[in-house]
């Protein structure tokens, strides 16, 4: 038979508690270098560990292209490309209106009216404007009408009776040279040179006084139109009419008022 060794410590069962006793054992001297060592850390400072050095070895990275562009100038930057347009979409096709068609009237035309020719009656001149010169006696007799058909008046409604062509004459010339006495050419007509002739129309009484004026046409400026109406009645009296040129005790008569810068007065 083999005989089994004696433990140190007796039986199996009696092993138990000496292994407690040494794990009690290890435990308190572990705790007692754990707070040994916290005691230490708190007088002393504890020293920086100092930092692991790692190497990485990796590859060398590649020189970038050098850039062929001088200093100083931009890269020119693409152009974006332009976005495709959306396609316009197909307009709806409306429906033709049905509208009933009014039929016009048809347009009448116009019958232009015939012209017709009106036949301009020629007026005998009245003696006022006659030429104050007095014709040649073979003139006078060469075909001239009666003295008293030729000379009357431009009275309306009024017709003087037959008298002599030259007493007539004569009476006007003495009227004109007692208008031109009295004259006075206006100080603006002068200043502009301006210049004209106009007609008057007045009405005498049996002693030559001017009973009414008025202007027939225009000499061409207002001054020299004021001019002439006053000419005439600052003239008045004027000479005699003579005897048979009365018609219900006046006499009617139209003349011309000449304004000319070379006899100018004022």
């Amino acid at each position: 038979m083999v005989s089994q060794p004696t433990l140190p410590f007796g039986a199996p069962h009696q092993a138990l508690p000496w292994r407690r006793s040494l794990l009690v054992v290890l435990a308190l001297h572990l705790l007692g270098a754990v707070l040994f060592w916290q005691w230490q850390n708190r007088q002393a400072p504890t020293a920086m560990p100092m930092p692991a050095v790692m190497m990485v070895f990796a590859e060398a990275p590649q020189a970038a292209p050098a850039d062929s562009t001088p200093p100083g100038q931009a890269m020119p930057q693409p152009e974006p490309e332009p976005s495709a347009l959306p396609e316009p979409l197909p307009l709806p096709q409306l429906p033709e209106s049905s509208q009933p068609r009014i039929a016009l009237p048809p347009v009448k035309k116009k019958v232009p009216k015939p012209i017709e020719k009106t036949r301009r009656i020629a007026q005998p001149k009245p003696p006022q404007e006659a030429v104050k010169s007095h014709p040649p006696a073979l003139e006078q007799n060469a075909g001239a009408p009666p003295p008293g058909n030729a000379n009357r008046t431009a009275a309306p409604q009024t017709q003087l009776t037959p008298y002599s062509q030259a007493g007539e004459d004569s009476w006007r010339s003495r009227i004109n040279s007692r208008l031109n006495r009295f004259k006075r050419y206006p100080k603006d007509a002068l200043r502009l040179k301006r210049q004209g002739i106009g007609r008057v129309n007045f009405t005498l009484d049996r002693q030559g006084n001017v009973l009414a004026v008025s202007l027939v046409s225009s000499a061409g400026l207002p001054s020299l139109d004021r001019e002439i109406i006053a000419l005439v009645k600052r003239a008045s009296p004027l000479p005699t009419p003579p005897a048979d040129t009365f018609h219900n005790g006046v006499v009617e008569l139209t003349m011309p008022i000449d304004f000319s810068l070379h006899n100018a007065r004022f």
